[in-house]
């Protein structure tokens, strides 16, 4: 009996750590599915823990460290889209301001991002986008974003330090 009661409870907790999470990870969770293109469905945290996890498609778990580089970064970039979408609901419209953070990424899984940050904007929010890679650039232009040339700002004159 005492066996049945602990794995009882230890379902109930695992059901309540990936359901009952907090607002901002359920909504980091909706935006990590659809830029891994739903090969990652929930972030969530183990209780009395302070990690992330991450279940897959088919229910596995993953640490962060178990995570491919690429994918982490979809991860924290899910959060940030997570945290200015709920700063905007509280009434405080903050700037995403990105540098560069699509670089790791495979063609296929930028274009995946680059359309979300762009759903992201068309939804109200103002979102910079910095990098000095010309394909990354395009994946923006191509979609009818304005682009802004910093490097036409330069002067001519060669400057040397000294």
């Amino acid at each position: 009996a005492d066996e049945w009661t602990a794995q009882a409870i230890d379902g109930i907790r695992a059901r309540y750590e990936r359901v009952c999470q907090p607002g901002i990870l359920a909504a980091a969770s909706r935006y990590f599915a659809r830029l891994t293109s739903g090969k990652y469905r929930t972030i969530w945290t183990p209780l009395r823990h302070r990690s992330l996890r991450v279940d897959d498609a088919t229910g596995t778990t993953w640490r962060l460290e178990q995570l491919s580089g690429s994918t982490r970064e979809l991860l924290l970039l899910a959060i940030r889209l997570a945290l200015v979408d709920d700063f905007s609901r509280r009434g405080l419209n903050l700037t995403l301001l990105l540098d560069d953070v699509l670089l790791t990424l495979d063609p296929s899984r930028a274009a995946v991002a680059a359309n979300e940050l762009i759903d992201f904007a068309q939804h109200g929010h103002q979102v910079l986008f910095f990098t000095a890679h010309p394909h990354l650039a395009n994946l923006f232009t191509n979609a009818g974003c304005p682009n802004l040339r910093l490097s036409q700002f330069a002067t001519a004159t060669e400057r040397l330090a000294g």
